[in-house]
């Protein structure tokens, strides 16, 4: 079933608030809409979780999103991104 930004957002909350992704995107790829002021969209890679998502036209207009579930996996690089050793805006589980 094809489904725009604003259908399968209704579909996540339903389910408890499950991520989001495009089925065009890479794999390990997705969002979680928030109602945080600060950060409106978290967006999490196999390897980084970012605060911020920019949202493109061709985004709400799709058609090919889907639920799925964050992959995430700690990596060295990633400890140090959390622990504050980098100059990497990520944050850990703080959005999640």
């Amino acid at each position: 079933m094809n489904m725009n930004i604003f259908e399968i957002m209704v579909i996540a909350e339903a389910g408890g608030g499950s991520w989001i992704r495009r089925k065009s995107w890479a794999e390990g790829h997705a969002i979680m809409p928030t109602d945080n002021p600060e950060t409106a969209m978290v967006m999490i890679t196999p390897y980084m979780i970012q605060p911020r998502w920019d949202l493109r036209k061709s985004d709400l207009i799709a058609t090919d999103w889907e639920t799925t579930e964050a992959e995430y996996r700690k990596t060295d690089e990633a400890e140090k991104k959390a622990k504050g050793e980098t100059r990497c805006q990520c944050q850990e589980s703080k959005y999640l």
